[in-house]
């Protein structure tokens, strides 16, 4: 009985670090990711205050906004958000430092 349940407790960690892998893989694969829901809020604010502004002084069009925002993010910009959510890193190495947190319990890491 002691030899089950030493067993089983074993299969533990290669059943965890699996779920873990399959997990890494699913969610980095699915497309709309952090990076790119942060770019799609930046860029619709931006929209809405070229109309916005546009719109109150009487502009029609809103091509000829001088707004930053509506001719699109900056790769400065791109790349700083890619860095705040550690998408600057290889894949292999997100999901080291994933495990790397997760055994410290340190569950809200983004990586």
């Amino acid at each position: 009985m002691g030899r089950y349940i030493l067993k089983r407790l074993l299969l533990i960690l290669p059943t965890l670090f699996l779920i873990l892998l399959a997990n890494f893989v699913i969610v980095q694969a699915a497309p709309g990711g952090p990076v790119e829901q942060q770019l799609a809020i930046i860029e619709q604010g931006a929209k809405d205050n070229a109309l916005g502004g546009n719109i109150g002084a009487g502009s029609a069009g809103g091509n000829d906004s001088t707004y930053q925002g509506t001719r699109g993010l900056s790769e400065e910009m791109v790349a700083a958000i890619n860095a705040q959510y550690g998408f600057d890193k290889s894949a292999p190495e997100r999901f080291w430092l994933m495990l790397k947190n997760y055994a410290q319990l340190d569950l809200v890491s983004r990586f």
